[in-house]
């Protein structure tokens, strides 16, 4: 548990460093301390919101809002950039998970099935901020020409906040090596994950291979993205189960090891995120205690 709970903090300190460097990138006034409590309020916030991260996303933004030099436009390209670069590792390893379990376990297609609207989920969320990062002139220009929303003055301010947008991406789009040095930075994180659950797995002495169990963490993960409870509580241990017992592994140690590896990728988490928040007001109230006193 100790060692899982390492590897976990691990993983929330190289998203850390990933914000800083594509902050660094471009050009924001971002310190890894400051990077550090936006996550850790993000984390908070996407573990009482049901699944997608679009919670801890919004709230991330409204975060960085209050720092010197942060605006809408600027919070938001940061955000965005993260998530593009964290999601389009994710799809790939979710859609090679999909295709290789459908042909090691014979029976799984009905299973995958309902794992399909998590995928799509994701695809049109990657696609649509792909789309915003890597091609931000384009949004613009689809936003001049067919603007849904009335008010000339709406518009002016949708076409403003897409400027500052393509502005503030601009340093990172145009350097392909920063692109690929984050894009593997993403894929060593999210390798992890497998890591974790194997590591959890042999302590508990699961006999599955590594293979079987990175394919069942993707697959669990993508379920845990189709919005139904926060933090997609129920469907991931539900998925994990449905992936593990086709393996030959009992019932009773599945439920085990779909528990522990739930409480330190998402309940530890959460507790972490939840006592900072709490001693993070403590302090902020005490501050303005000592100011007014």
């Amino acid at each position: 548990m100790l060692a899982a709970g390492l590897l976990q903090g691990a993983t929330i300190l190289l998203i850390v460093l990933q914000w800083w460097l594509i902050a660094r990138k471009l050009h924001l006034p971002l310190t890894p301390g400051q990077a550090f409590h936006v996550n850790m309020a993000g984390a908070f916030v996407e573990s009482i919101t049901p699944a997608v991260k679009l919670g801890g996303e919004a709230s991330k933004i409204l975060i960085l809002r209050t720092y010197a030099d942060f605006d809408m436009a600027r919070g938001a390209a940061l955000v965005s950039v993260q998530k593009v670069f964290s999601l389009l590792p994710f799809m790939a390893l979710t859609l090679f998970s999909l295709l290789c379990f459908s042909l090691v376990v014979p029976f799984s297609n009905s299973v995958i099935s309902w794992l399909v609207p998590g995928f799509a989920i994701i695809l049109v969320l990657t696609t649509i901020l792909a789309w915003l990062v890597f091609f931000p002139g384009s949004v613009r220009t689809v936003s001049n020409h067919f603007s849904f929303f009335p008010g000339k003055r709406f518009r002016k301010r949708v076409d403003s906040g897409l400027y500052l947008l393509q502005e503030a991406l601009s340093p990172g789009v145009r350097d392909k090596r920063f692109l690929c040095s984050q894009g593997f930075l993403s894929l060593a994180i999210w390798l992890l994950f497998p890591v974790k659950a194997f590591y959890l797995a042999h302590s508990l002495g699961l006999q599955v291979g590594f293979f079987h169990l990175a394919l069942a963490t993707y697959l669990a993960y993508t379920a845990g993205m189709i919005p139904l409870l926060p933090g997609g509580l129920g469907t991931f241990e539900g998925t994990m189960l449905l992936m593990l017992i086709p393996a030959g592994v009992p019932l009773y140690q599945v439920l085990v090891f779909a528990l522990v590896f739930r409480f330190i990728t998402f309940w530890l988490v959460f507790l972490l995120s939840a006592c900072y928040m709490g001693v993070y007001i403590l302090v902020m109230k005490l501050n303005r205690r000592q100011a007014f006193s």
